[in-house]
């Protein structure tokens, strides 16, 4: 159980990679993204999930799943079924397209990393565009000779379990992301009629605000805010409930009080969240070309599922997950954060403040200059 939990996050990354890997040339090549890419994105994961699950019904019917072997499993099983050429046929294929997906893997990272140069997030020599290549050439010199020192450095188990778990994380907040959006203002209201309702909604009870007691159609600011205070608590409720099932697993099959306890608290707190979520009115969706069903119970369960699975990988990949991650945070921080292009951008609103401030300015000088004219007029008579 233990090992298949693993695997499964490892091969969560593989089988998605390929969508995260291509999705930025679906946006500028498709004609109505908004509607191509996720009628793609189902299809393709569609097609993958038959071939992959296909696949594994052969073999475990031409072998016993307890007699596999799990580093060439095909081959093997091939092999043990009288059929020994079709292992050389396998392999060949194996490293053929090994090859071209080691290829095709080198290619979005120099993109990356240019589309965050430019925006100022990481350091902008990083979106330097080659003069006679056309090609941002720092990015991916420097991404190539990182994936080598990579490569050198760690072994194959190792780098999948940090890519794994750096997938999950994006894939959680993605589903976080749905969730909180879902529930977010559409449309912003009147402002009379938007503070009437804030306050109201501010200065009812507790019992009325959490469960929509008054059954609000639309969502508001303070319904928004509920949403998301409580996203952030179930996210914290599930990766406690998700300790307690892998680091207290045998206390909680043996239904020692000490795991089942905690267990059960945990729960019965985050059934609360769920349902406060789901008494929150919902914003529309008619103008969405595609819209996740079941919210908010499908992102959920994908937040679940990947941090259960993140709570499996080994300790040792948390800890260089988290170097990496404070890697990124430092640059951030303290480049990033200073010299990026959105903070260099003036806000519009501050622009239209400053407009009309200037505009007000310009009235009144013009009215100071008018009222000098008619009293140096006045003192002439």
């Amino acid at each position: 159980w233990h090992w298949w939990c693993a695997e499964r996050g490892r091969v969560l990354f593989l089988r998605l990679r390929w969508v995260r890997r291509h999705r930025h040339q679906w946006v500028e090549e498709v004609r109505n993204p908004r509607r191509a890419i996720p009628i793609g994105i189902v299809l393709s994961l569609g097609i993958v999930f038959l071939a992959y699950f296909g696949v594994s019904i052969i073999e475990t019917l031409l072998w016993p799943y307890y007699a596999q072997n799990v580093s060439a499993p095909l081959p093997f099983v091939f092999q043990q079924v009288g059929w020994p050429v079709a292992k050389w046929i396998i392999s060949i294929g194996a490293l053929t397209g090994l090859s071209t997906s080691l290829l095709g893997s080198m290619f979005p990272l120099p993109r990356v990393l240019y589309a965050m140069g430019s925006d100022g997030v990481i350091f902008r020599f990083l979106a330097v565009v080659h003069p006679r290549l056309k090609t941002p050439l720092i990015a991916t010199a420097l991404s190539g000779i990182f994936a080598g020192v990579m490569a050198m450095m760690f072994n194959v188990e190792e780098l999948a379990n940090m890519m794994s778990i750096g997938t999950l994380l994006a894939y959680s907040l993605v589903a976080v992301s749905v969730l909180m959006l879902r529930y977010d203002v559409s449309q912003p209201a009147d402002g009379d009629r938007s503070d009437a309702l804030e306050q109201k909604c501010w200065q009812q009870g507790i019992a009325t605000t959490l469960f929509n007691l008054d059954r609000l159609s639309s969502p508001t600011e303070a319904t928004a805010l509920l949403v998301k205070v409580l996203t952030l608590i179930l996210g914290a409720l599930f990766m406690a409930l998700t300790a307690v099932l892998v680091f207290a697993e045998d206390y909680v099959l043996s239904l020692a009080p000490s795991a089942v306890a905690p267990l059960a608290l945990i729960s019965l707190a985050s059934i609360f969240c769920i349902v406060c979520i789901t008494r929150q009115p919902v914003a529309g969706t008619e103008t969405l070309s595609f819209a996740v069903p079941l919210v908010p119970f499908i992102p959920l369960f994908n937040m679940f599922v990947n941090l259960y699975l993140m709570m499996r990988l080994p300790l040792a990949t948390w800890a260089r997950f988290g170097i990496w991650m404070a890697i990124g945070m430092l640059i951030y921080f303290s480049y990033g954060i200073w010299n990026s292009s959105q903070r260099k951008a003036s806000p519009p609103i501050l622009e239209e403040a400053n407009s009309s401030e200037s505009s007000v300015d310009t009235l009144d000088h013009h009215a100071s200059d008018d009222a000098a004219k008619d009293a140096s007029e006045r003192t002439r008579h």
